[in-house]
């Protein structure tokens, strides 16, 4: 897949008619795929070019001049998910205020149009240009390309969105999530050395995860799971928390322990998959409470069974 930048000025026209999706595309959740589906579809129905435009950094950080906003996915992550499901380009727009500040009409003729497109899919609620004042109904009074705008996408009678998908993450709810982005939510980072209280005191060596981004975190507590390390999928009982019991600390935790695995893993580079959450973080009163409790969890992490349907990763 071919990822080009461009910006204000510097707008570059395919030497074929794309059809392309537009939208920022956090998650890339199952709303979002039938965007790109129908992206797709138009292309090898019209002999086009499938393409995704998108948007870096966050127009809502960009607007509120905010820092450090989490997300469900890393770009890089975005764009591996866009190639799986066969986006042929992906097409980042820098998003700054001087592009928000565009009538919709002057972004429809400094951007849109010189990309050669053929055909546009957005959502059906798909605003754009200042203060949102474009919509579907001014994208599709103009002649130049088809638009084609795509019905609410809905899991249990509500719509699935990024915000949806982030209170099921914040809430532990993650058979919801999963339900909402089609595959389980993950978290990427390296593996960092702790105070091995997990190895030396309890028994339970962990692999310590330094996120590589400001990812929404799920609520504190245990998850069944599995780490992607080595080119493995490895069963995996991760826990999120401040370690109350034996290691308090003041910062968020992100540690897995791998079921069945005794690898040095320091300083790879590994991901997390969250299947289903076992219980909250909890205060015990004795290190030996905590470590029957862990010895359960390990057991039920051990036998968890995927259920069918749920997706691969």
């Amino acid at each position: 897949m071919e990822v080009i930048r461009m910006g204000i000025g510097s707008i570059q026209s395919s030497p074929v008619p794309l059809s392309a999706c537009i939208g920022y595309f956090d998650g890339l959740h199952l709303g979002h795929q039938q965007l790109v589906a129908n992206a797709i579809a138009a292309a090898k129905d019209h002999h086009c070019q499938s393409a995704l435009i998108t948007f870096d950094p966050d127009p809502w950080a960009v607007l509120k001049d905010l820092q450090n906003i989490d997300h469900l996915t890393t770009m890089a992550e975005r764009i591996e998910l866009g190639a799986k499901l066969g986006i042929e380009k992906w097409i980042i727009l820098e998003f700054t205020k001087e592009l928000a500040a565009l009538t919709p009409e002057a972004f429809l003729n400094q951007i849109l149009i010189p990309l050669n497109l053929h055909t546009l899919v957005c959502g059906f609620d798909y605003h754009y240009g200042c203060r949102g004042q474009g919509n579907v109904d001014t994208l599709k009074k103009q002649s130049i390309f088809d638009v084609k705008a795509v019905a609410e996408v809905d899991y249990a009678g509500e719509k699935i969105s990024s915000t949806r998908i982030e209170k099921a993450i914040s809430e532990g709810d993650m058979v919801l999530s999963e339900k909402l982005l089609g595959r389980p939510y993950s978290l990427h980072g390296s593996v960092v050395r702790g105070n091995h209280v997990g190895t030396n005191v309890l028994g339970f060596p962990t692999a310590n995860l330094a996120l590589s981004d400001h990812y929404v975190i799920p609520k504190r507590g245990v998850y069944v799971g599995a780490c992607r390390c080595n080119g493995e999928l490895i069963k995996a009982m991760i826990n999120i928390g401040h370690n109350p019991t034996c290691n308090h600390r003041d910062e968020l935790s992100v540690e897995a322990h791998l079921i069945d695995f005794n690898q040095n893993l320091y300083g790879q580079t590994i991901t997390l998959y969250f299947y289903e959450k076992l219980r909250d973080e909890v205060k015990f009163a004795s290190a030996d409470e905590l470590i029957a409790q862990l010895n359960a969890d390990r057991l039920n992490t051990k036998n968890y069974q995927r259920k069918e349907g749920m997706a691969c990763v």
